[in-house]
This record gives structure tokens, C-alpha cells and sequence, in this order.
């Protein structure tokens, strides 16, 4: 039998419905991701192959070139599907690559000096003084979080093309608008503290630490006070700094210009109470105070208690405060400048309760005394708690040495800023826990405490408790050298040792036996113990102190072990 041969197909022969009209664009639906030219194309090859199958049958063999038709249109599918596959897994591939256009920020900035010269596009007008500047509301949003707090809330401006800047000179604002498009602006001498002002106003941080280092490079003694004052209005913390470190060398040259005699009362009280001054006596500030009353004293003289309160008159020469302080006739008709005085005077008078006066004792910045601690060094001692006593003296700045040795008394040496250890004085015995205490003249008064003894091997032994007092002062030359006093009749440790006006107390404390009660009082001018009245309960490690005449024990251990709250 004779091959049946599929007839030629005649699309006018087709429905008008399976005709496929080829699109006017290059879209190939063979190969487009989203499938649907894939469905299209099997749907016409269903169509051809059922045309075939009917025409095929009309010549006498339609079983066999239906069969064909079908296994044609389905391998033509087959691989439709394939290349959608494909397709889809090379797009899934495909590298994702980001664009940065590295001349964009240059090219930005040129488009914004454009604007800020052509003033193209200027949607608001912003006046200063007498003069309007034309500007955009979006950069002076973005530029700025003060415009972009007027321009976004529910303000008048928001709404507005007219905003009205007070407080504000206009060549200002022009240099503060040249740095918003420009980002950069001419910084002068003259100009410099207004436009400070203005971008701390508008909240510029920028340009305004711009303004202020070159505020710092030009602080000088002439300007150091107004610099000084204008830096805290605007917490430009490091210019300050400076200008108060400027001030305070050059004090006394600075407190007879213009600017320190035409200060406020609250400025000047300022700069006086601090101890950065650089002075060699308080001498020099009270004469500079008195030059600021002299200067205007019908409007100033109401203000002196508010400037003299903040003059250390416990620093000065007593012959001076009688001599110059005391007869100064500005000063006798103020009440309360005349308490001041008198509290000095007792100061002077009674260097033993100098601690209970309500004065500022702390030497300042450059004088021949600063304050200082003393610390009694036990190197033996085996409570790490208890290691060493400390008492507040007043020592020659000229003091030296280096701390080191064992069984030394040491001073912690002060200085403007600074801090020292001082050798001063090598302790008479290698003593733990001793009592010590600093007279008004300076004198140096150790008692008791438990001796330590160091064998040939290194090992420590408690050699007892000491009754014995000891004495050390210096001379003219800085050195300090020891003396025994007479014993206390209980040796102990532990105990509390305090300055009572010509007295020292030696209260409680602990026997090597027991904690005692028993007080003992040693009169400096008689150089000789004798017993008082005891605690009312044994008491060690207590801590007490000397207000007018009276002595006040706070705290301690009892003979039990416990720790008490009490106070006598």
C-alpha cells in the first residue's frame, strides 16, 4: 500500500480563530519567560496536527498519520517546555550588579552653587535686618534641622514663602548661606563670634567647631576673658578651656584692664573662686576685687559680700588682714563682709580649729604652700584594710623626694594638678596602726601602735604595742627630724587620735590584751599626760572629730567583735 502523503496546509483553510498573526514588535513568544508564547505554539501545533489527522484519514490511512501527527506535536512541546527552563534558570543566574556614579556628589555641589548664584527656583524669601535673601526650602532642610523643624511642622513658615530671622546681622546669614550650598565660607577675626552664634543657632555643628578652633588660635591675653565667657554661653567646652587656662596664668596682668574692672558681679565672683588662679599670695586677689569696687563703688558696693565671700582670707599674712583688710574703709560698713573678718581673725588666732571655720583654706595655683596629706606607711602590715593613717596638713610646696624605704612617714604631696608622694621622714620604730595627727603649726605627733619586727629570714612578728609618743616638725631647710615625748600610761593601738585645741586625745583602742575604754589627754603646753573621763563602752578603730572645744567619737568595734553606730 502506498504511503499516505500529509497534504499542505492552507491557512485560509484554517479556523479565523487558529491563525496566529505574527506581533508588529520583535517579541518572539517561542522564548519569552512568562510561557505564554510557549502555549501558543503548542496549542497551533494541536491544531495542525488535528488538521492532518483528518485530512490523512480522507486518504485511506488516517490511524497511522494521526499516530505521527501526535508524536510530532509532542516532541515540538517537549521541547517548547525545555527551553523555558533554561530560559528560567539563566535569568535566576544572572549577576545583579550596582551602579555608583562617583562624580554624582561633585556634580551636586556644582548644581547647588548654581542655585545659590542664579537663585533659580527660590520658593522662599528669608529676611535679616533690612535684607531679603532668596533661598530653597528643601536645602535649607536638609542643611539645617532648625529650618527643617520650621519648614515641616505645623508653623506659619511651613505654609510661607517670607521668613523673618531675628538677632541676626545680615552679612552673617550671607556667609551662613554661602556654607549651606557651598560647604565652605571665609573665616575672619571679625566676623568669626557672630557667625559662631549663628550656627549654634541654626545648628550648624560643623562650621561652628570650624569657628571655634579658629577661635582658639587666636586667644590671647587681651581677649582671654570675653573669649572665655562666650565659649561657655555656647558650650564650646575645649575653647573655654583654654581661655580659662590664659586667664589664670596671667591673672594679675589681666585684672587691671578694662574688660576684668567692667566684669558683672556674677562673672567676676566666677573667675575669683576657683583655684586655677596663678597667683603668689591672696593678697593679689583681694586688691584686684577692691580695684572692681573702686571702679564704679556707688553701684557696687551693695554687691562686696557676693565678691569677698570667694577671697581666701585664711591664705593670707595675718599682718595683712589686720594691716590692709581690716581698714579698708569700703568694706567696715558691710555686715556681713565684717563676719567674714572676724571668722578670719580666728583662723589666725586659733590654728588648732581652723577645720571648724566655715573658710576656703585651699591654697590657689602658684602659691609657696599647697595642701597636702599625710600617710604613715606600715609596709608589715598583714590586714590590707588597714595599711596606713592620713591626716590633712599644710606643707612648703618646695618639699621633694621619692617616696620609698620601709617603715616611713610619707606625704602625699599636691600640687596644681599634680599629685606626689614626698618621703619626709623615717619613722623611729616600723609601727601598725599608730595614732597621727597634725598640729596648727605643723607639727607632727605619732603615738602608740603595734611594733613589727622582721627576723633574718623575712618573717614578721608583732613585738608588742607601743605607749611611747612621738614628735617630728620641720626646720628652714625642709628636713624633718624626730624626738621622743613622754609615754601614755596604756599602750595600745587601733585608737583614736584627735586634735582638741592644746590637746591631743587618745581615745579607746586596742591594749594587745583587750579593747579598753580608757582616754588620755596630752597637753601641748605642758607636755604631759594625764587620764579623763572613759567611753562609755570599750570601743577600737573609731573615727571621731574636734568642733569648738568638744570631741565627737563616731562608730568603732567592741570588745565582742561587733560594729557599733553609736556617737559620744
Amino acid at each position: 500500500m502506498a504511503q499516505a502523503q500529509l497534504p499542505l496546509m492552507n491557512p485560509q483553510a484554517l479556523p479565523q480563530q487558529m491563525i496566529h498573526h505574527q506581533p508588529t514588535s520583535n517579541f518572539c513568544p517561542c522564548t519569552h519567560s512568562g510561557g505564554g508564547g510557549n502555549r501558543l505554539a503548542r496549542n497551533l501545533n494541536r491544531t495542525v496536527a488535528s488538521s492532518s489527522t483528518s485530512a490523512t484519514a480522507a486518504a485511506g490511512d488516517g490511524n497511522q498519520a494521526a499516530a505521527a501527527s501526535s508524536t510530532t506535536a509532542a516532541a515540538v512541546d517537549a521541547e517548547s517546555t525545555s527551553d523555558s527552563t533554561d530560559s528560567s534558570a539563566d535569568a535566576a543566574t544572572a549577576e545583579t550588579v550596582r551602579f555608583v556614579d562617583e562624580n554624582k556628589a561633585e556634580r551636586m555641589a556644582k548644581a547647588f552653587r548654581s542655585l545659590y548664584e542664579t537663585k533659580q527656583f527660590a520658593d522662599v524669601d528669608i529676611s535679616v535686618g533690612q535684607v531679603n535673601f532668596a533661598a530653597h526650602k528643601n536645602i535649607l532642610a536638609m542643611s539645617s534641622p532648625f529650618f527643617m523643624a520650621m519648614f515641616s511642622h505645623s508653623l506659619r513658615e511651613s505654609v510661607s514663602n517670607q521668613v523673618t530671622l531675628s538677632d541676626m546681622e545680615p552679612a552673617t546669614f550671607e556667609l551662613v548661606l554661602s556654607y549651606i550650598y557651598t560647604g565652605s565660607v571665609n573665616l575672619s577675626l571679625d566676623s568669626v563670634q557672630c557667625l559662631l552664634s549663628a550656627a549654634n543657632l541654626l545648628q550648624l555643628p560643623s562650621l561652628k567647631a570650624a569657628c571655634a578652633e579658629y577661635m582658639r588660635r587666636h586667644v590671647t591675653k587681651a581677649n582671654c576673658l570675653p573669649v572665655y565667657f562666650f565659649a561657655r554661653l555656647h558650650d564650646c567646652h575645649a575653647l573655654a578651656q583654654l581661655a580659662r587656662t590664659v586667664i589664670g596664668s596671667s591673672f594679675q596682668e589681666i585684672c587691671s584692664q578694662d574688660e576684668f574692672l567692667s566684669l558683672p558681679a556674677d562673672r567676676l565672683a566666677e573667675i575669683i573662686r576657683d583655684d586655677f588662679l596663678c597667683v603668689q599670695s591672696e593678697e593679689a586677689v583681694f586688691e584686684a576685687c577692691l580695684a572692681w569696687l573702686a571702679r564704679d563703688p556707688q553701684a557696687r558696693l551693695s554687691q562686696a559680700y557676693d565678691i569677698m565671700k570667694y577671697v581666701r582670707f585664711a591664705c593670707m599674712s595675718c599682718y595683712y588682714l589686720c594691716d590692709r583688710v581690716e581698714c579698708e574703709p569700703m568694706l567696715q560698713a558691710d555686715s556681713k563682709v565684717q563676719e567674714l573678718l572676724r571668722l578670719a581673725r580666728y583662723h589666725h588666732m586659733l590654728p588648732n580649729r581652723q577645720a571648724e571655720l566655715d573658710l576656703n583654706s585651699t591654697p590657689r595655683c602658684g602659691m609657696s604652700y599647697v595642701r597636702g596629706y599625710l600617710i604613715v606607711a606600715n609596709p608589715y602590715s598583714e590586714d590590707k584594710t588597714r595599711k596606713f593613717n592620713s591626716v590633712e596638713l599644710l606643707l612648703p610646696s618646695v618639699a621633694g623626694g621619692v617616696a620609698g624605704g620601709d617603715g616611713y612617714c610619707h606625704l602625699q604631696h599636691q600640687q596644681p594638678h599634680q599629685y606626689h608622694l614626698v618621703r619626709i621622714a623615717k619613722l623611729p620604730l616600723s609601727l601598725y596602726m599608730p595614732g597621727v595627727v597634725v598640729t596648727g603649726s605643723n607639727q607632727l605627733l605619732l603615738a602608740g601602735g603595734t611594733q613589727k619586727k622582721i627576723s633574718v629570714r623575712g618573717s614578721v612578728t608583732c613585738d608588742g604595742v607601743s605607749n611611747q609618743l612621738h614628735s617630728a616638725q620641720t626646720d628652714v631647710s625642709n628636713s624633718w627630724t624626730w624626738q621622743s615625748l613622754a609615754r601614755m600610761a596604756l599602750p595600745r593601738t587601733q585608737f583614736l587620735f584627735v586634735l582638741v585645741d592644746q590637746a591631743v586625745y587618745a581615745v579607746g583602742g586596742f591594749t594587745g590584751q583587750e579593747v579598753t575604754d580608757q582616754v588620755e589627754k596630752f597637753c601641748l603646753q605642758s607636755l604631759v599626760w594625764r587620764s579623763v573621763a572613759p567611753l562609755p563602752q570599750p570601743l577600737r578603730c573609731a573615727t571621731g572629730h574636734a568642733y569648738r572645744g568638744r570631741l565627737y567619737t563616731f562608730g568603732g568595734e567592741n570588745a565582742r567583735g561587733e560594729i557599733v553606730n553609736v556617737c559620744y
